[in-house]
């Protein structure tokens, strides 16, 4: 597979699949790499990523699903990216806390209906074996993750300084300089992304429910301590405060 697959086997499946972008990194994918490079480069200050068409995707109920539609420029590279260090995006090395979704398994992207189906069918599992759950979801989360904190958690992941500061620089152009309301919706690559950031909650050492599992941002604690339940709920948001991050009440149940 190479970063040109990736994103034409992506693309038929995202938000706004246009024939331009398609036709364009098919055809011309070296000739897209050739400004990318001149966006990082020091001595070529007169290129960089220009700032991405708000779009808007239709929601149940005439609610609008805000994001951006990026150029073939900036759609090639946050793909690249993600291509390139795909293998630090890892699985659960914890039974108990698991997380579904967005990653690369046996060099190719796992199907998400079936990595959905999973999630699905351990929470059936798990509502069986335990007697207390909460599940809940973060509110509008790809529009509220901030520009920094997202570029922090990439340098966490492992990549090297010029990797981080190029991701950096993405971020911020793309955007025009506004630090929130960056993450494009819908790309196989921004969910990648997006799955991996919230794994600060999985790994705290101070969870105390006997199970966790997540898909993307939709989380589920069971444990047959209300208690637990309780403590982990509270702690949860506590940790997503500290990204400016919050919870839906709307969307949160407990038995």
């Amino acid at each position: 597979m190479s970063t040109k697959q990736f994103i034409i086997d992506d693309q038929p499946k995202t938000l706004f699949p246009t024939k331009t972008n398609h036709l364009l990194i098919e055809q011309g994918d070296k000739y897209i790499q050739e400004p990318i490079v001149k966006c990082f480069a020091a001595s070529e200050a007169s290129y960089s990523f220009l700032p991405q068409q708000r779009v808007h995707a239709a929601k149940y109920g005439l609610n609008l699903r805000r994001t951006v539609k990026l150029d073939p420029v900036a759609e090639y590279y946050i793909y690249d990216v993600v291509y390139k260090h795909r293998s630090r995006f890892r699985r659960p090395h914890n039974v108990s806390r698991v997380h579904f979704g967005y990653r690369f398994e046996g060099g190719k992207p796992i199907n998400p209906t079936q990595s959905y189906k999973g999630f699905k069918t351990a929470i059936a599992k798990y509502m069986k074996q335990y007697r207390y759950f909460i599940s809940f979801d973060v509110a509008s989360y790809f529009n509220c993750i901030y520009h920094h904190d997202l570029a922090a958690w990439f340098l966490e992941l492992g990549v090297d300084q010029q990797d981080y500061t190029n991701f950096w620089q993405y971020l911020r152009e793309i955007n025009a300089g506004r630090s929130i309301d960056i993450l494009p919706h819908g790309l196989y690559a921004s969910k990648m992304i997006g799955n991996d950031f919230l794994r600060f909650v999985d790994d705290h050492h101070a969870l105390k429910s006997s199970q966790m599992l997540r898909f993307m941002d939709d989380f589920y604690f069971f444990s047959d301590n209300a208690e637990d339940i309780r403590s982990d709920f509270l702690l949860v948001q506590r940790l997503l405060g500290e990204k400016s991050l919050n919870i839906n009440p709307e969307k949160t149940s407990r038995v």
